[in-house]
Parts: structure tokens; C-alpha cells; sequence
């Protein structure tokens, strides 16, 4: 970088999350969700959900409440489908993108994939409907 050349404050915000996670070696997706809890503070859940699929590619979801974050993934994605998903839903985690409180309508989609959920236990949501932010990457089978 020369001087006077400005940093890219994403780039250097990647990094400092990479250096948090201290990424384990080998790698593992039990390793990753464990440093990733480190950092959040919080418990993550990995929870297999029917229909999770947005643009015909199996999708993730994250939900986070008071003790703990969900991370629900399609149950019939394959397994590098579910590391792929479960790591995507993570770095939205990590990089504060965290969704928003549950309105009406988010509270519905919600009960199908968590039937029975109390929509005031939870504090944020992001689904794959709240990606078309072209801050946020999409989540579809051309994004990977």
C-alpha cells in the first residue's frame, strides 16, 4: 500500500474477526462454532429445519435470543452444504449483521421453522428474505 493510500476498513474488519477466531487447525466445524461462541458470548445452536431453500439452494437462518443463537440450516443439505451455510450464517454473526426484531410478518415465517417460538424471546432474525441488501450477499447457489 503506498502512502497516503487509505486501508479498506471491511478488509481490515476481516481480519481483526479472522485473528479473534484464531481459526483452528485442522479444521473443524465443532472447532469453528466453538471459537465463534468465544466471541459472540453466546451458545450456537445448529438446527436442522425443513425448507430452509432461497433461490432453489438450501439456506440458513439465525436467530438470536437472549441465551443462546440459532443457526438453522436445511435438513437436506448435504454436509458441505450445512459447513458452507453454517459458516455463512456465522460470519453475518460476526460482522454485526445480525437482522432485525421480529415484526408480524417475520414472526409467521418464523413459526414455520420454529413451531411453538415465543416471537418476544427473540432479539434479532435474519433469513434468507432480508438479504437483498447488496451489502449482505445473497444466499443462493451463484453465491458460492
Amino acid at each position: 500500500m503506498s502512502p497516503g493510500q487509505q486501508r479498506d476498513p471491511i478488509i481490515e474488519q476481516l481480519w481483526r474477526m479472522a485473528e479473534m477466531l484464531a481459526v483452528p487447525q485442522p479444521w473443524t466445524l465443532a472447532a469453528f462454532i466453538e471459537r465463534a461462541e468465544g466471541v459472540t458470548g453466546k451458545r450456537i445452536r445448529l438446527l436442522p429445519a425443513p425448507g430452509l431453500v432461497a433461490e432453489g439452494a438450501p439456506c440458513g437462518l439465525v436467530l438470536e435470543r437472549a441465551a443462546e443463537i440459532v443457526v438453522a440450516y436445511d435438513a437436506m443439505a448435504s454436509d458441505a452444504d450445512v459447513s458452507h451455510i453454517v459458516r455463512h450464517e456465522v460470519g453475518h454473526l460476526l460482522l454485526n449483521q445480525i437482522g432485525r426484531a421480529p415484526d408480524r410478518s417475520m414472526a409467521e415465517a418464523l413459526d414455520t421453522v420454529f413451531p411453538g417460538l415465543d416471537p418476544d424471546e427473540v432479539l434479532h432474525a435474519l433469513g434468507p428474505h432480508d438479504r437483498g441488501d447488496e451489502r449482505q450477499c445473497r444466499c443462493s447457489g451463484s453465491s458460492r
